[in-house]
């Protein structure tokens, strides 16, 4: 059984430089995964600024392929302060990291 070309991993390499250099195009927001933002140094200085703790919350890893807006619609989210507010201001600060 023969698979097809796009299953071929002698072009991981290519797939993983594209990734790569998209990434460092990407822009970041509320609508970026919790992963991705904490992927980032300056992103992740703007989460705990924001909402200190973030980055070592107990319930991290369920949340990282969440973005941060649908995060924010959990009753625990309200809770812990996460407010249309500061969401907009997290929102802008990590779309001027570029």
């Amino acid at each position: 059984m023969t698979w097809p070309t796009y299953f071929d991993l002698r072009n991981t390499q290519c797939f993983y430089d594209l990734i790569q250099e998209e990434r460092t195009q990407m822009s970041y927001s509320i609508h970026s995964t919790i992963q991705e933002l904490l992927s980032n140094v300056q992103a992740k200085a703007v989460l705990e600024r924001h909402l200190p703790g973030t980055s070592s919350h107990p319930d991290l890893p369920m949340a990282m392929h969440m973005t941060l807006l649908q995060i924010s619609y959990y009753p625990e989210a309200v809770q812990a302060g996460v407010t249309q507010e500061k969401l907009q201001t997290i929102d802008a600060e990590l779309k001027a990291l570029g």
